[in-house]
């Protein structure tokens, strides 16, 4: 696959995911469609093919992560929100906080001036 055809099937990725992922909120939408246009344009006269693959790769990273790690807000009252969570999104594992839970202590290990079998000791 050509670089062309590449570079506008990641442009098409990013602009599905921003529509995807900022559904409902125009300002979101318009201040993410212009860092795309303004990206894309920094680049644009890009001859070099190792930097145009490594944007690429770039641009195709900014996908998954929109896709697996932007939550939206939405404002229901003054101070209450509703996170809104789509099945793209990936949430890490997390341990609820034991206060009770001892913690073990490292042991630390000799310094080696203690250790008496070295081979530099007589």
């Amino acid at each position: 696959m050509s670089h062309k055809t590449r570079v506008l099937a990641v442009l098409r990725a990013l602009h599905r995911v921003k529509r995807e992922v900022f559904e409902g909120d125009s300002h979101a939408l318009e201040v993410t469609r212009q860092k795309i246009r303004e990206e894309f344009r920094k680049n644009v006269s890009e001859t070099d093919s190792a930097k145009i693959e490594e944007a690429l790769v770039v641009g195709s990273d900014v996908v998954k992560l929109m896709r697996t790690s932007v939550v939206q807000l939405r404002q229901k009252k003054e101070d209450t929100f509703e996170l809104i969570l789509r099945e793209s999104t990936v949430l890490p594992k997390s341990t609820p906080y034991d206060p009770t839970k001892e913690i073990p202590l490292k042991l630390r290990g000799k310094k080696c001036s203690e250790n008496s079998d070295s081979p530099g000791q007589s």
